[in-house]
């Protein structure tokens, strides 16, 4: 009965009455996963990133595999990354780069033919400490060759343009975005090449100084 009446209060505009009849009952029933998410959903609201993850974690913990716990923990843990990381109870930022990764990868192999959600996972590598841009690599490679459109193309292409960048194979990404006309597109083209130019001009430097050494 809490747990409708809750979600009733949330519905018309009542957050605080909710979270605090989501508050009653985990105090009568600790614990049940979908309170906790109901609690975890309104401190993410309210901007309370890390108490909003340390609820749905323990939601996730009871239930793995459930799609709506995976995103909204995916979502509140890039939302409070800085709070989440390195506080208390919180995580390492090994242990934040395992569990993002884990919830984004889940999603698009519990979803196969959503392409949506293998890009929120080829997304996330953006979102990590330290990222494995080999893999993220040819995530985006395959969503190069599955675009059905044009655009799913370009964009594909513009990101892994990025990631070769972030590997160090400039020349690369340079003749990839030769391909990438999209308006749309423009300006992360633009800000690529940019990238691209200052990286050149750093090696060029270090080598200039190591020669004059």
């Amino acid at each position: 009965a809490h747990v409708l009446y809750g979600k009733f209060l949330r519905r018309i505009g009542q957050p605080d009455r909710a979270y605090e009849t989501f508050k009653r009952a985990d105090e009568l029933r600790p614990n049940v996963p979908v309170v906790l998410q109901q609690l975890s959903a309104l401190e993410a609201e309210s901007g309370e990133a890390a108490k909003a993850f340390g609820h749905v974690r323990t939601a996730l913990e009871a239930e793995p595999d459930n799609a709506v716990f995976l995103l909204q923990c995916a979502y509140i843990m890039v939302l409070g990354k800085n709070e989440i990381v390195g506080k208390g109870e919180s995580l390492s930022p090994a242990e934040f780069d395992a569990l993002l990764t884990a919830c984004y990868r889940k999603i698009a192999e519990q979803n196969p033919d959503d392409r949506a959600a293998k890009v929120r996972y080829a997304q996330s590598f953006y979102d990590l400490f330290a990222p494995d841009w080999q893999k993220a690599l040819s995530i985006w490679r395959e969503l190069e060759e599955s675009a059905s459109l044009n655009l799913e193309r370009q964009t594909a292409r513009a990101n892994i343009a990025r990631v070769l960048v972030e590997l160090g194979r400039d020349p690369e990404a340079e003749q990839i975005l030769q391909t990438v006309d999209a308006p749309s597109l423009a300006r992360a083209k633009t800000l690529l090449l940019r990238e691209i130019e200052r990286a050149a001009d750093s090696r060029k430097n270090r080598k200039t100084s190591k020669n004059n050494l």
